[in-house]
């Protein structure tokens, strides 16, 4: 993977500056998708491409209610994320109730014995999941997304799954896109 670094963003003063949103995790695929062609441009593609930085890290209760990694190798960058998404990659999902139905996220087993976890802005990339848009319930399966009818964009995150290199040549692409997002001069270091 290669990300070429441009060097010229200026610091905003937090004093000056609105408080920047950040898309839902509860939401469905037409507000996701939304979301990151209203603030930065992306096509659906580079919207999916994007998501598969869930394949690093894991999320931590005290910092956004959700818990879990989402794939088994949190250090691990790779489209694991899109292979656990993907009918393909094993694992039974059914949404889980957090903070005493407040809040829902995705948990699921594969043959490894280590269990994932995918929010709802993971799932509506695959599956056509209706999440209520306050606690991100989805009342249609909550117990088999397969159930379900497929996403919009089921044939990118298969494409993904499939495609290492390719996944990877893509993200590269939009990662850039979105860290020189708003700033104009930008210069490749000498």
């Amino acid at each position: 993977m290669c990300v070429t670094f441009r060097y010229g963003r200026t610091d905003c003063n937090p004093a000056t500056v609105a408080a920047r949103s950040f898309p839902s995790s509860i939401a469905n695929l037409t507000k996701t998708l939304q979301f990151f062609a209203s603030e930065f441009g992306f096509t659906s593609r580079e919207t999916v491409a994007l998501l598969g930085a869930h394949t690093l890290g894991e999320a931590h209760r005290e910092n956004s209610g959700f818990r879990g990694r989402w794939v088994p190798r949190k250090d691990s960058f790779d489209n694991d994320y899109f292979v656990k998404l993907a009918d393909g990659g094993g694992v039974s999902w059914s949404q889980t109730s957090l903070q005493r139905g407040t809040l829902y996220q995705w948990d699921g087993d594969d043959a490894s014995g280590r269990g994932h976890m995918m929010l709802n802005s993971d799932m509506v990339l695959y599956r056509d999941i209706s999440p209520d848009a306050t606690t991100g319930q989805t009342l249609t399966c909550p117990t088999n997304p397969a159930l379900c009818p497929y996403a919009a964009t089921k044939d990118i995150v298969e494409e993904f799954a499939a495609n290492n290199a390719g996944w990877m040549a893509e993200f590269s692409d939009v990662f850039e896109k979105m860290i020189e997002h708003g700033s104009t001069n930008l210069q490749l270091p000498a």
